[in-house]
């Protein structure tokens, strides 16, 4: 699944990068909530961002949502342009288990 903020054209999402990880990130934990699954079977995470000068910020948010023992795998890059003018685009793979 990939998750970006995308901010309506008359409204900005305060506080940049960090506050557009937060919000997909929230975004994601509703998704896979919905799937039956959680952050804790997410087991890759791709992170895209428009200036890697957002690393650290977006890296420490993301990491807020993950326990020590269940950190994914991840890649993290910088990209020129993300749709709809956001900083932050991010996609996880997570294991969802099956209906019998």
């Amino acid at each position: 699944m990939c998750r970006l903020w995308v901010r309506p054209v008359a409204w900005r999402l305060q506080g940049g990068a960090r506050a557009e990880a937060k919000q997909a990130m929230t975004n994601i934990g509703e998704i896979l909530t919905y799937a039956g699954s959680s952050f804790k079977h997410v087991i890759n995470c791709n992170i895209m961002v428009t200036n890697m000068n957002d690393f650290q910020a977006v890296n420490e948010t993301i990491k807020n949502f993950f326990t020590e023992d269940t950190y994914p795998a991840r890649s993290f890059f910088q990209v020129v342009k993300l749709p709809k003018g956001a900083y932050v685009m991010i996609d996880v793979v997570a294991i969802v288990q099956g209906q019998s």
